[in-house]
């Protein structure tokens, strides 16, 4: 048997908006002043930065946008503590139930990335310019006296990428 749904208002719409554990938003507003008796579902639209599910509200005359993961979070959790982020246990942006939200830190949150999808540091980023054995040629030619923005220049990348190649920051040995 399925579990019923469960609402609750969302802090600061003076009870206009209310957010369910299943990661739904509804509202009573009917215009400035006006509540209607039935609740209307609100549209929930991907962030195009990430995908994260967002719903936009009317506040005081002004448009406010928020993520929908946050709301479940702080109706159900608690208000977001400093230093948190919104950890999506499965990796999906869009399932936004509370079983599958928890606040975290944003080492945890990458760690849960990592054991999802490997790790995507170094060359193994699909953003990557350098393999590792590049980096590992790189370092040897700075240790060897070499100037940064001559390889840079070679390996058609910037000469801040071959500080962090070379700071280990990118493209560890």
């Amino acid at each position: 048997m399925a579990e019923e749904e469960r609402w609750r208002a969302i802090n600061g719409f003076n009870g206009l908006y209310e957010v369910s554990d299943q990661g739904r938003v509804r509202s009573y507003g009917n215009g400035p002043g006006k509540r209607r008796a039935l609740p209307r579902l609100r549209k929930l639209v991907p962030n195009l930065r990430g995908g994260y599910l967002t719903v936009l509200f009317i506040r005081e005359g002004k448009c406010v946008l928020r993520y929908v993961h946050q709301l479940v979070l702080e109706a159900f959790v608690s208000v977001k503590p400093a230093g948190q982020v919104t950890r999506h246990l499965d990796g999906n942006v869009t399932n936004n139930h509370l079983s599958n939200l928890c606040w975290g830190t944003y080492t945890e949150n990458k760690a849960d990335t990592t054991a999802r999808l490997g790790n995507d540091s170094g060359e193994n980023n699909g953003n990557a310019r350098l393999t590792q054995e590049q980096a590992n040629e790189i370092r040897e030619r700075l240790r060897n006296g070499e100037k940064g923005c001559d390889i840079a220049t070679e390996y058609l990348v910037s000469q801040a990428t071959i500080s962090r190649v070379k700071q280990e920051k990118r493209y560890k040995t």
